[in-house]
């Protein structure tokens, strides 16, 4: 390994030294070159303005005849509950019957009438939307419909007591 030597210290600072004037003259340099051409900008007349020209619009209407008013309600004010005629088109949400979930894995699947199923598949009519530990939420009808796991469901024995 050699030693740096005092010459050449003082031999790449000059070099250093000399650089920096060139950099510092190229930068005054555009720089003046920028302020001259916003001294001739500012100096030079402008152009005469052009006649603004009015743009011809078409007159639109808006009408809403026959169309539902958007800030009422669908709801019934009257009922506090959904039209007459939508409440009597619901069915019947059909009879399903949990068997098993599994829940903790990248593919929750849940046993509903001895069909294995997965969310967003569908049941008699209905969608699985969700599957938790605490059962399978269903979509039927325009309804959300929780079904209890069978962990949940109270359990049901023959046996007699006393005997």
């Amino acid at each position: 390994m050699k030693k740096i030597t005092p010459k050449f210290i003082a031999t790449f600072l000059t070099a250093a030294f000399i650089f920096s004037f060139n950099i510092v003259d190229c930068f005054a340099t555009q720089a003046t070159k920028v302020i001259k051409d916003l001294d001739k900008a500012i100096t030079t007349p402008a152009a005469p303005a052009k006649p603004l020209e009015q743009v011809a619009r078409p007159n639109l209407e808006y009408r809403a005849d026959g169309l539902r008013d958007p800030f009422r309600s669908p709801i019934d004010k009257d009922e506090g509950r959904m039209n007459r005629a939508q409440a009597q088109a619901k069915k019947p949400l059909p009879a399903f019957t949990v068997q098993g979930i599994i829940w903790g894995g990248k593919l929750p699947q849940a046993i509903i009438n001895n069909t294995v199923l997965k969310i967003g598949d569908p049941i008699n009519g209905a969608v699985v939307n969700k599957i938790e530990p605490d059962g399978v939420t269903v979509f039927f009808d325009g309804s959300e419909y929780k079904l209890p796991s069978p962990a949940l469901a109270p359990a049901k024995t023959d046996k007699t007591q006393g005997g």
